[in-house]
């Protein structure tokens, strides 16, 4: 059985930044088939988000939610805010989550 393909079965590849981050989506005859722009925190200010569910470091972003989802909680990028806790914890034990570090000299 064959299926003929259609315009949202096309193949997309994506060029990545050093995060990982989604820049462009490019087609098979090598023409972009999208440009994403983002802001410091990773929203999405420009390009076409329909195309793939991966974008700021290559992480799936939920549409319904309009959050990041990162293996383990979710990241909300208009906000530069984790919207879940870290699932391990902190690894010193330190519940203080606004202590501030100082260099020693």
């Amino acid at each position: 059985m064959t299926k003929n393909l259609t315009a949202s079965d096309r193949v997309l590849w994506p060029v990545v930044d050093q995060l990982g981050t989604v820049r462009d989506l490019v087609k098979q005859d090598g023409t972009v088939a999208t440009h994403f722009v983002y802001t410091s925190f990773g929203e999405v200010e420009s390009g076409d988000t329909s195309l793939t569910r991966y974008l700021f470091t290559s992480r799936e972003f939920d549409v319904d939610t309009g959050l990041q989802y990162n293996r383990a909680r979710w990241y909300d990028a208009a906000t530069g805010r984790w919207m879940s806790e870290d699932p391990l914890g902190f690894a010193a034990g330190d519940s203080n989550t606004v202590r501030s570090a100082t260099t020693i000299i």
